[in-house]
């Protein structure tokens, strides 16, 4: 399932959130525009609107989230601490190389 359908599952509610962290393209940030349609956003890490037709058309990693005020990076902490599982945190805090 690509990127599009993925973020498309945040605006219908199927999913809380889709974090992309491996490189794809602009196509792939298509369902950006259903999103907030919704209400909802796409967002890099850092938390600013991803930008469109700029002469780089691989897109920061990014996150769809179905709850755009929603603290995904407390979420992430908290659970890396109960399960000391994954470094979730780090992920979500991760920017993407060079």
């Amino acid at each position: 399932m690509d990127s599009s359908l993925k973020t498309c599952l945040v605006a219908e509610g199927l999913a809380d959130i889709y974090p992309r962290l491996v490189p794809t393209s602009e196509r792939d940030t298509a369902a950006h525009c259903i999103l907030e349609c919704t209400g909802d956003n796409l967002t890099t890490l850092s938390g600013t609107l991803l930008k469109y037709n700029t002469p780089n058309i691989l897109p920061p990693w990014f996150l769809a989230a179905g709850t755009p005020n929603f603290n995904w990076t407390a979420l992430a902490e908290r659970l890396e601490q109960a399960t000391g599982f994954c470094r979730c945190a780090d992920l979500l805090m991760a920017t993407q190389p060079g």
